[in-house]
């Protein structure tokens, strides 16, 4: 790329850049003379990074990572010194109803509508099989038949019962559990645009390991092109596939390759069919949804990727204002239209079908 082109803003850590979604951020324009606050912490087993592209802003970035930590504390499911709010209705499944937050409420409330919507291809009842695989941990495990089998009556989202007068959330059988962790990034990613906008920041970007939402325009005012990184690594010469130019949107990246477990010569990546309790088995390497709200990039980059590349590209059409990326194994690149202007394809390797 030329001196004028966009420079390259990497978002990962890199000792843990493999683990997380792989999607970058390019910002065209000059920023050697523009304040910049930034910050780089790790949060839900996330790399968060935000920068905000705006003067006087230092305690704006302070009270965004306080968002960040009091959400994590309402959200988290895998960190045992944490008595979360989703924790708390784990442990009372088949007891009682629990109090939440109007946060907590609203997140699971607009997902248990999207499972419906989507015939279960989101399922925030997913925990039991979640935990039972526990992908992207030391005590990864690859179940047996019986096992999964055991577990499947209890992903019943219809069994999740919401009480909005007593904003209450009851899981109807015991052994049930919630597991937000599919839609809780982006809707962080949002709360924090929201704080951000509240208190007068028109330029920032927000990575939530790895799902970003990226806040008005760069510094130059023009969209931020958004790099689609080389998703199984050392196929395309430049590391990444292509970008998305865009502003005030949110990119959300899922694929095989970022959590996953080998056995037997077999690899099994953490995207598990609610239906089956495995691993889908289809023809995608990864997903990208483009989208108005971190959440709305989190529920559709789920769904998409359950109906495969045909479906999905077909349900994605039929939402206005959002737009999907498929990258298959045979490193074919499926775009929706509303894509085919904004998107730049830089590998060679691949191509756009």
């Amino acid at each position: 790329m030329s001196k004028d082109d966009c420079k390259w803003v990497d978002f990962m850590l890199k000792k843990l850049f493999s683990f997380f979604p792989v999607v970058m951020l390019l910002g065209c324009g000059n920023t050697e003379n523009q304040t910049i606050y930034e910050r780089t912490e790790i949060h839900m087993e996330a790399v968060i990074e935000i920068r905000i592209f705006h003067e006087g802003m230092a305690d704006v970035l302070d009270k965004a990572f306080e968002e960040v930590a009091r959400l994590e504390e309402v959200f988290t499911v895998n960190n045992d010194t944490m008595n979360s709010e989703v924790e708390k209705i784990n442990a009372k499944a088949g007891l009682e109803p629990v109090s939440v937050s109007e946060q907590t409420f609203t997140l699971i409330q607009e997902s248990l509508a999207f499972a419906h919507d989507s015939s279960g291809n989101l399922n925030i009842a997913i925990g039991p099989l979640t935990r039972l695989w526990n992908i992207g941990f030391e005590d990864a495990n690859v179940p047996t038949e019986i096992e999964i089998n055991d577990i499947l009556p209890l992903l019943d989202y219809n069994e999740v019962v919401l009480n909005p007068d007593d904003r209450t959330v009851f899981l109807e059988r015991v052994g049930m559990r919630l597991d937000l962790g599919g839609v809780a990034k982006g809707f962080m990613a949002d709360e924090v645009s929201l704080l951000l906008q509240e208190n007068d920041v028109t330029s920032a970007i927000i990575n939530i390991g790895g799902d970003v939402f990226v806040l008005g325009g760069n510094p130059s005012g023009n969209n931020w092109n958004i790099g689609i990184r080389d998703s199984l690594g050392g196929i395309s010469d430049s590391g990444i596939i292509g970008t998305v130019s865009a502003s005030d949107m949110a990119v959300v990246t899922s694929g095989v390759y970022e959590r996953y477990i080998e056995r037997d010569d077999v690899i099994y990546h953490h995207i598990l069919d609610p239906q089956t309790g495995f691993p889908f088995d289809n023809d995608i390497v990864s997903v990208s949804i483009v989208a108005p709200s971190g959440f709305l990039g989190e529920v559709y980059t789920t769904i998409a990727f359950a109906l495969g590349i045909e479906e999905g590209l077909a349900y994605i059409e039929s939402v206005e204002g959002v737009e999907a990326l498929f990258i298959s194994e045979d490193n074919g690149i499926y775009l929706t239209s509303g894509l085919i202007d904004l998107f730049t394809i830089h590998a060679d390797n691949f191509e756009i079908r």
